[in-house]
């Protein structure tokens, strides 16, 4: 069923032959995301497809990862986050039983890329959350509060906590590093100072 967010009312009944589940919609509404499942018996074997609102049709072509076209995805959603802008669906699943991985869907271009988690692997994922820093480019996976993985959402790649993927270290040029050590040097000798002057009386 579409309905008008604003009014609450009904705009059109869609029917589809099958067994589907709504996923995610683009930000101007233009295109609805649903899950199909593709055998009676597993609920985690399904794959994802787009509905065109204007054109009233569900489109033929799945949307896969352009990286594997022919890798079936399979597994069950855990936790969800959106991006601030509604342009990217990030969907943690626990891989059925293999490696967990997100599901980072573009709704505005009916593309997807599966980032596979090694580092969670053989972990308790039901604790797991998805936290989105848009200015910072990356997704995070948080046990509670504590991160474990770090996705740049720019090049999808995954790296710890404590190296973000959007961190490089860089040498400190020249005239930086002397600067620097002035610093240092300065806090050096007043801490000198101040450890050699009289105590106060009490």
């Amino acid at each position: 069923m579409i309905v008008d967010a604003q009014r609450l009312r009904t705009l059109q009944v869609v029917r589809l032959h099958g067994d589907f589940s709504f996923d995610a919609i683009s930000p101007r509404g233009s295109l609805v995301y649903l899950i199909e499942y593709t055998s009676p018996t597993d609920s985690t074997r399904y794959r994802v497809r787009a509905y065109d609102l204007a054109a009233n049709r569900l489109l033929t072509q799945p949307v896969v990862d352009p990286s594997e076209p022919g890798e079936k995805m399979g597994g069950s959603p855990l936790t969800r986050a959106t991006s601030p802008d509604g342009r990217w669906a990030y969907t943690l699943y626990d891989g059925a039983g293999k490696t967990p991985f997100v599901h980072a869907l573009d709704t505005s271009t009916r593309s997807a890329r599966c980032v596979d988690l090694d580092a969670l692997a053989g972990t308790n994922l039901s604790r797991m959350r998805l936290h989105v820093d848009a200015a910072a480019h990356t997704l995070t996976v948080n046990s509670g509060r504590r991160p474990l993985v770090v996705i740049d959402t720019r090049s999808f790649r995954t790296s710890s906590p404590s190296e973000p993927a959007s961190f490089r270290w860089k040498p400190v040029a020249g005239a930086t590093a002397a600067a620097l050590a002035a610093v240092t040097l300065l806090f050096l000798v007043l801490v000198r100072r101040r450890r050699q002057e009289p105590a106060l009386a009490q």
